[in-house]
């Protein structure tokens, strides 16, 4: 009977181990925008201090934010996120667009499940909308994951990460995305990192249109794991307390510890939720809207451009396998079949590399709630096994 009891404990401990994520972090309802430090000012510099992406924005404080509607929560509960997209500047040559870049606070490291469900993101002719992460300063040293990205009128969401020199990609591992490149190295093609297409129903148009969908990206010992549900296909466990990523299927990209060491290439990550505006990408890849102007910088002005430029979120959450996390969430339920939610902090860091903090259109620019509990039934099982082989 012993070698039964060894065979259970082989089958079913791993499983459970795996599976020991506890929620952190609950960003949702009316205290999400609390939870995050904000850029403010140009993007000729990021948060850091390291040069950023030439947008033709102005990043504001999370109260002017939310006086002028760029931040808050609707009437069904979802957090909004948002480009201005009332304010003229036609005939002014240097106007620029207001816009929200947030940082969170805490760190996401290895341990590490992060889901994203929105029913909208921004699309359209010079918005450049993000949901990624970065290892702070000194770019690319700590590197950088992409989750939510692409510009323009695009119609696929790209993901990729962006690396020194030594990380790669694999192509023996299955994913249900398009891998386009393997090399992560920032220096290759352009910086293109090694990323991975997903289907039409993942960004823009075609991702609203379809009632959205969720992001949830994995961070263990096997590597980096990403995954896309669209609104019909979401796992009914994603936004509970206890999502299980071993049920989810193949993910959409999937970066092997084997040819990327995530724990040389990867520091601590900052989350980052972001709508530019034009910036070198949006600018570079302006092919889908050329029909509308000649270039990026010509549609700026006009604020009618601006009317899908923003994210509608009904939850993110973060969860972690560290024993000594703590729970740091809104006040608000993480999504209709969520647990419940711890209190949430109120301290606001603005960075700024102006001398005021307050936007103005005319500036000128550069351009847990519980511990999962899996063990309890295997232990049982154990007890039960361990009885039965002493008797």
């Amino acid at each position: 009977m012993l070698p039964v009891v060894a065979l259970v404990a082989a089958a079913f401990f791993p499983a459970a181990l795996a599976q020991q994520l506890s929620l952190k972090t609950n960003y949702s309802g009316s205290a999400f925008f609390d939870l995050w430090n904000y850029k403010v000012g140009n993007d000729v510099t990021n948060f850091w201090g390291d040069p950023a992406n030439e947008g033709v924005v102005n990043f504001t404080d999370p109260v002017f934010a939310q006086e002028q509607k760029l931040l808050y929560v609707n009437d069904v509960g979802n957090v909004i996120v948002k480009v201005d997209n009332f304010t003229s500047g036609v005939g002014n040559a240097s106007f620029v667009r207001n816009s929200v870049q947030m940082l969170s606070k805490d760190f996401i490291t290895p341990g590490s499940l992060v889901i994203f469900d929105a029913i909208h993101m921004p699309f359209g002719c010079a918005v450049w909308p993000a949901f990624w992460m970065n290892g702070g300063a000194n770019w690319p040293k700590n590197g950088e994951i992409d989750i939510v990205e692409n510009v323009n009128l695009e119609t696929t969401n790209a993901y990729s990460l962006h690396t020194e020199d030594g990380c790669m990609a694999s192509t023996d591992v299955q994913i249900t995305g398009n891998l386009v490149n393997t090399d992560c190295f920032n220096a290759t093609k352009f910086d293109e990192g090694c990323k991975v297409v997903d289907s039409t129903k993942s960004y823009g148009a075609g991702f609203a249109e379809n009632g959205g969908g969720a992001f949830a990206f994995l961070w263990n010992d096997d590597g980096m794991k990403i995954w896309f549900f669209t609104r019909s296909l979401v796992p009914p466990d994603l936004s509970t307390a206890n999502p299980n990523p071993a049920g989810w299927g193949t993910p959409t990209a999937f970066y092997p510890s084997t040819t990327c060491d995530t724990t040389k290439f990867f520091g601590p990550q900052t989350m980052i939720l972001e709508i530019d505006v034009c910036g070198n990408f949006a600018v570079d890849d302006w092919g889908t809207c050329s029909s509308v102007a000649a270039q990026c910088t010509d549609v700026v002005p006009d604020p009618a451009i601006f009317d899908d430029a923003y994210f509608e979120i009904r939850y993110l959450t973060v969860f972690s396998n560290s024993t000594s996390s703590t729970t740091s969430s809104s006040t608000g339920p993480a999504s209709p079949t969520s647990a419940g939610s711890s209190d949430a902090a109120t301290t606001v860091v603005v960075v700024t590399d102006t001398p005021s903090t307050t936007p103005s259109p005319t500036n000128s620019s550069g351009h847990s709630l519980k511990t999962l509990g899996l063990l309890a039934p295997v232990t049982g099982l154990m007890a039960i096994l361990l009885s039965f082989v002493l008797w």
